[in-house]
């Protein structure tokens, strides 16, 4: 069963924490974007992993940014948070992508960002394997 399945899950959770030695597959929504649920990390932590991500255009938090999902995976989840606030802040305009990318680099502590904006996807990084939806 994935996150997305659980009766308890809010598509506009953003955090997560993950602790277990199954598979799970976390369904990434970035709003009104194409690529919204289309793309999932699937993963199999085998102890705590953290995906957070922080959007402009979705939930009611405060984003200085206009990314639709900037989803950071580390192994602590309050440093996933935070980055993942931080690179959401800079995707800005048609560069923004990259911008995000480039600070994402910078960062200790975090293994791989990936970032959703319109039409357009980037990525740094050491992921999750990322599986296509239908």
């Amino acid at each position: 069963m994935s996150l997305a399945q659980n009766p308890f899950w809010s598509k506009t959770a953003g955090d997560i924490c993950l602790c277990g030695k199954r598979d799970f597959e976390i369904k990434i929504f970035a709003g009104e974007s194409e690529l919204s649920n289309k793309l999932a990390f699937k993963i199999n932590p085998g102890g705590f992993y953290g995906i957070c991500t922080s959007s402009g255009t979705v939930g009611h938090s405060i984003s200085f940014g206009d990314s639709d999902a900037a989803a950071v995976c580390a192994k602590n989840t309050a440093v996933a948070d935070a980055v993942a606030t931080a690179i959401g802040n800079e995707v800005k305009g048609k560069n923004g992508i990259n911008a995000g990318l480039e600070i994402a680099k910078k960062i200790r502590g975090i293994d791989g960002v990936l970032i959703i904006r319109a039409d357009k996807i980037g990525m740094w990084g050491k992921l999750p394997e990322i599986i296509g939806l239908d």
